[in-house]
């Protein structure tokens, strides 16, 4: 049921959004409602690797083209990230990180994308933990 059938149906006067920041009060901690939550350094890194983790399964190594943003958010926070992020959230943080990238590198998101997912393979195959060592690099710095 929307917002606005609660509206209608309860008889309220008051605004769509003053119903849901009333209903996000009363099922989250103050914490978890932060108006523009600030992406860290490891965020960012989880970000990526959980995009990839996520999207490129040996079945389907090429396949980014539905990425599970619940599960990725999911991810970042249970690898030690430092908020819980909302789907739409990582999503539109991947989005911009992607447009940068594509800036930075003069490539399409696909051709980088996969590109730095054959570097990942071959530092996680040496027993290395690809991208989340160090500063991140992997979109600003252009790895």
């Amino acid at each position: 049921m929307t917002y606005k059938e609660i509206r209608r149906m309860g008889g309220f006067t008051e605004a769509e959004s003053t119903l849901r920041g009333r209903y996000r009060t009363l099922t989250k901690c103050r914490e978890a409602r932060v108006r523009k939550p600030e992406w860290s350094e490891m965020d960012l890194r989880l970000l990526e690797r959980a995009v990839r983790t996520l999207t490129l399964t040996p079945d389907n190594p090429t396949n980014t083209s539905k990425v599970p943003w619940k599960k990725v958010a999911e991810y970042i926070v249970a690898h030690g990230g430092s908020y819980h992020f909302g789907n739409s959230t990582c999503r539109k943080r991947w989005d911009d990180l992607v447009r940068e990238m594509a800036a930075v590198r003069g490539k399409s998101a696909r051709e980088w994308f996969f590109e730095d997912h054959e570097m990942y393979e071959h530092e996680h195959e040496l027993g290395g933990d690809a991208g989340l060592k160090g500063g991140y690099a992997g979109f600003r710095l252009g790895r």
